[in-house]
């Protein structure tokens, strides 16, 4: 039998795989580079970035990653659901330490909200998965 939260977890892993390397692209472009556009991303240069700040970053990508793989592995594992759970509450706790320590403007709100969507539908696609190892 097909887990009901398959499609939640394999999209929602997609989108944090691309997220976490979007990410990290970003952050090494913006730290070679010295224009505006990484002032509009992240309010500052990544090099004047305090390094709570950068540590943040950095384990907001790794947890991307990490839980993209996972959550396309264990799609439809029933029994890995806590796994996923855990890693979507981990993750929307990285964002919003992330988005508090940021510099809020426009565009930072709009990738907060954006940033917020996968972490949400990985937590659906667990709770999903839970209720049908449940019946």
């Amino acid at each position: 039998m097909q887990a009901k939260g398959k499609t939640y977890l394999y999209i929602a892993g997609i989108f944090e795989i691309l997220l976490g390397v979007l990410t990290l692209g970003l952050i090494f472009y913006a730290m070679t580079m010295n224009n505006s556009a990484s002032i509009k991303v992240f309010g500052t240069y990544p090099k004047d970035m305090p390094s709570l700040q950068l540590l943040g970053i950095y384990i907001q990508i790794g947890l991307q990653i990490i839980a993209g793989l996972l959550g396309i592995l264990f799609a439809n594992k029933r029994e890995k659901y806590k796994i996923c759970q855990l890693l979507a509450l981990f993750l929307l706790g990285i964002l919003i330490y992330n988005y508090i320590l940021m510099e809020v403007n426009a565009q930072a709100m709009i990738s907060a909200f954006v940033s917020v969507i996968p972490p949400l539908l990985y937590y659906m696609g667990a709770s999903r998965n839970k209720d049908t190892l449940l019946k």
